[in-house]
Formats: structure tokens, C-alpha cells, sequence
């Protein structure tokens, strides 16, 4: 088990014994560069997806935003963080969430 994956155990924890998650109103800001490098703006550093979703897991929540054009493009990065997981798990979202968020325009 990866240290992120550990960690968002214990969030886990955390919301089934309290009922919230402790959400920290820092916001991490990330530039996504056209190599696919994702840079953290406050340390300085490149990151990992998992590195991501790890601050995630800790209550934070992240901004990522497009070296090149600006665009923010926190869904993207968060949806491929969702996809990745899944498919290590060996899983998929289920059938009938993704019918939902078709039919609502959900993913549009």
C-alpha cells in the first residue's frame, strides 16, 4: 500500500467515526506543463499524481492550471487522479454513476 493510499485510509476513518473531513482552506495552485510535469508552486518541485492526490487526501484542495495557456485545468488532473486509481484497483466507477453523469451533462 502506497503512502498516499495509506493516508486516505485515515481521512477515511476520520469522515466514518466523525461524519466531516477536516478541509484546510489552503488551496495548492499547480502548473501543468506540455510534457505532462506537474509543478508545485508552493514547493517549488515537480509532483506526481499520486503526490496530488495525497494533499487531497490531507484536506487540502489543489488548483492546477495550465503553464502555457492559463486554462484551469483542475478537472482534467483530478478525473485522470480518479481513472488511475481505478485502474490499479483493477475496478471502474460504477455503471450506474456513470450513466448519471451522462444524462445530467455532468462531465460537459
Amino acid at each position: 500500500m502506497t503512502y498516499s493510499a495509506v493516508s486516505c485510509e485515515i481521512a477515511k476513518r476520520q469522515l466514518k467515526q466523525t461524519g466531516s473531513m477536516q478541509i484546510l482552506t489552503e488551496s495548492l495552485i499547480f502548473k501543468k506543463y506540455a510534457n505532462r510535469r506537474l509543478y508545485s508552486m508552493s514547493q517549488s518541485k515537480y509532483v506526481t499524481l499520486d503526490d496530488i492526490s495525497e494533499f487531497i487526501c490531507k484536506g487540502h484542495e489543489v488548483k492546477v492550471i495550465d503553464a502555457k495557456t492559463e486554462e484551469d485545468v483542475t478537472a482534467l488532473i483530478l478525473t485522470q487522479i480518479i481513472l488511475e486509481q481505478t485502474k490499479n484497483k483493477n475496478t471502474l466507477l460504477p455503471v450506474p454513476l456513470l450513466h448519471f453523469m451522462i444524462r445530467y451533462r455532468m462531465i460537459y
